[in-house]
């Protein structure tokens, strides 16, 4: 075994990789930039942190160089790169073979291989796994751009481009007309090329309305090969998934086989070594007793961020295998078993993610305020799992990394149990500080067509539909209910600083509502709030007069009025307060300032002005990130709709795109500059108004 394993990634994967490098005996290192949150996070599993001198951010974790230098500079013999974008870099793992160093995962022929779509779907075919429709070229921009256009004219659309190498949604665009075509492959290919570098691009057939399964895959150097059942990932949005589960529901028994068979004919025969997932789209034909058709995807040369289902379902830790197929060891006869286990059992994920969903899922960034877990023991024979690198309170979320704050896994011994404690874990869950997908999620685990039917790929864009609409509205409602609560916002602050049932102990406590409310230490701001929900029972679920916070459950005693979480606080330095509300499937938050600070600061007073001036007249950054592309120059004229700028944030593009036609008076952001969220970009010129007769 290796005697000291470099982590070459940050977040939940970092600690999820050094817990079990710990159990198993082994030093670790890793990046101290990814080192922050309270000790319960888990941080401790690490035994040496890298301090570099310079500052890091996203590119340094791309930076095959560096992280073979701080293998030699910490005496590390071994490199785990995780489960990101470096996990599938061929260079990658040549450069640490190269070095000296054993790479965790398959050797790098292997891997240039199977990582590349164009590649791997070749050998799929040559091997008689069905494949869908897809072009034999590989596209290379600029000099392909004409060769591409003609290509237009034969396909079939829609069509999806992707680029050749990596994952995660990135290089990827549906194509609904020919006209779209070279306008789309350009980003793809930048995409591409700025992520994962050489590569080219495929046009394959989009097939609507399929399932995207996946297998999960074992490989020693002893040519066995250990196939672990599948998972399914249809529900994704930006091509990313956002909820799986495993076994896949509503499947016969013989697709699954088909999967398992064609899984194992591809690895096998590949020279395959270490943990690796084999993705297929399933297709229901029209009719009642149609065949589905299974159409190989991809395969990724890593393990997955939901591999997490198949360690619950199997017993299995899918990590400490990896790093024992990369020491050389065989499979244990125990571990061979498991092939011909049928899970009896269901394991169900949701990825928590820094992201606005009624905004097109656009980035948010900030500080978490505060973290509200599920205080509930899961019901028997059932467990819930949290990968939390970046779920806690005071965790700064910036746009230099991956939305992803954390997964939450849920097995049960069916999948109606699963759902119906995914369900409370998600209703407990509180995040105050931005906004989160949380809500997004537990609507989804509650639509009746999720539960009992299974989903497509349309099914994300069909319920975001009826879903907005109906969030909006309620979330309206709970505005409203909190306004006793923020009609005197400096009072609440006041009280909350100074009253005395804060230096009560910080245990749960059952209470009645107006046994802590009535008494003249309540902040008379919640006396009436709590008289406005009527009859109920209150769970003081966390308060601190350090910290002046203060989190409540409303447990209703009457049939009109639905259960609350509410948490109210103080920052440490009395400048502002946070409130939120939730009330099933719906939360709300609002920031307002104390007593002790002026309402505005000169930053506060700037923006105002600024948006007093431009008004609509003005094109904004709808989040914080950096300036990728400028598409615009003064005195353009310009079409509604028209891409004016592309801002990254939490490796994503961004288009910024005008809301209306015009002329461009001035652009006030470049390329490479970051920008804050609200900040102006461009200002249009003003119009001329015709003279009237």
């Amino acid at each position: 075994m290796m005697r000291k394993l470099l982590i070459a990634n940050r977040g939940d994967c970092c600690l999820r990789i050094a817990r079990t490098a710990k159990r198993l005996g082994m030093a670790t290192v890793a990046l101290a930039e990814g080192r922050s949150g309270p000790d319960d996070v888990g941080w401790g599993a690490v035994d040496q942190w890298i301090t570099p001198s310079a500052a890091v951010d996203a590119r340094s974790y791309l930076d095959v160089g560096g992280w073979i230098r701080w293998a030699q500079q910490y005496g590390a013999d071994a490199i785990h790169p995780g489960w990101g974008f470096l996990a599938e870099r061929s260079d990658f793992a040549r450069s640490v073979a190269e070095a000296g160093l054993i790479w965790v995962g398959p050797p790098a022929e292997v891997m240039a291989q199977l990582a590349c779509k164009h590649t791997a779907r070749l050998l799929a075919h040559s091997q008689g796994i069905p494949t869908a429709a897809c072009t034999s070229a590989l596209y290379h921009l600029p000099q392909h751009e004409a060769l591409l256009q003609q290509e237009a004219q034969h396909i079939e659309f829609p069509a999806l481009l992707k680029y050749s190498s990596g994952g995660g949604g990135r290089g990827m665009a549906v194509v609904h007309e020919a006209g779209q075509l070279l306008t789309a492959a350009r980003r793809c290919y930048e995409q591409g090329r700025k992520h994962f570098g050489l590569g080219g691009l495929i046009i394959e057939r989009y097939l609507e309305s399929s399932r995207h399964i996946e297998v999960q895959v074992l490989a020693d150097e002893h040519s066995q090969v250990v196939v672990l059942g599948q998972r399914e990932g249809t529900v994704q949005r930006r091509y990313q998934k956002i909820i799986e589960e495993a076994p896949p529901p509503f499947l016969s028994q013989d697709i699954l086989s088909t999967l398992e068979e064609h899984s194992r004919t591809l690895v096998t025969n590949s020279g395959y070594r270490g943990a690796g997932t084999v993705e297929f789209l399933v297709v229901s034909p029209a009719g009642e007793n149609a065949t589905p058709q299974v159409f190989f995807l991809e395969m990724n040369t890593r393990l997955q961020v939901e591999h997490a289902l198949t360690e619950e379902l199997y017993g299995l830790d899918l990590v400490e295998w990896q790093l024992r197929i990369a020491a050389g060891q065989p499979f244990s006869a125990a571990v061979k078993s498991l092939e011909q286990v049928r899970p009896q059992r269901c394991s169900i994920e949701v990825r928590l993610c820094a992201e606005d969903a009624c905004k097109d899922f656009i980035p948010t960034t900030g500080t978490l305020e505060a973290v509200q877990l599920s205080p509930a023991p899961p019901p028997p024979l059932c467990q819930v799992r949290y990968e939390r690198g970046d779920l806690y309170a005071g965790c700064v979320v910036s746009d230099h990394f991956d939305s992803l704050l954390a997964k939450i896994i849920v097995t049960a011994p069916s999948r109606e149990q699963a759902l119906e404690v995914m369900d409370g874990v998600l209703e407990d869950l509180l995040v105050v500080g931005l906004i989160t997908n949380g809500d997004f999620l537990h609507s989804i685990i509650r639509s009746p067509q999720f539960k009992q039917r299974g989903v497509r790929s349309t099914f994300l864009a069909e319920h975001l539909r009826q879903w907005l609409p109906y969030y909006s509205s309620a979330q309206d409602e709970l505005a409203h209910k909190s306004a006793p609560l923020l009609a005197r916002p400096q009072r609440l602050s006041q009280e909350l600083s100074v009253r005395g049932h804060f230096e009560q102990n910080s245990s749960p406590s059952q209470l009645k509502a107006r046994e802590i409310f009535t008494s003249s230490q309540a902040p008379s701001s919640l006396q009436q709030f709590v008289a406005d929900l009527g009859e109920c029972t209150v769970e003081l679920l966390r308060r601190s007069a350090a910290t002046k916070s203060l989190m409540m459950r409303w447990a209703s005693r009457g049939s009109e009025t639905a259960d609350f979480l509410l948490h109210v606080a103080l920052k440490a330095s009395g400048e502002k307060g946070f409130l939120a509300l939730k009330c099933g499937d719906v939360s709300w938050q609002k920031s307002f300032a104390s007593a002790a600070v002026p309402h505005s600061s000169q930053r506060r007073s700037n923006d105002k002005e600024e948006a007093k001036k431009y008004g609509v007249e003005a094109v904004r950054a709808p989040t914080s990130g950096a300036i990728s592309a400028v598409r615009c120059v003064q005195g353009q004229k310009v079409a509604e709709g028209e891409e004016l700028f592309v801002l990254e944030s939490m490796k994503m593009e961004i288009p910024v795109l005008s809301p209306r036609g015009g002329t461009v008076a001035q652009v006030r952001a470049a390329a490479v500059q970051h920008v804050a969220r609200g900040d102006v970009l461009m200002v249009y010129a003003e119009e001329k108004k015709a003279a009237s007769d």
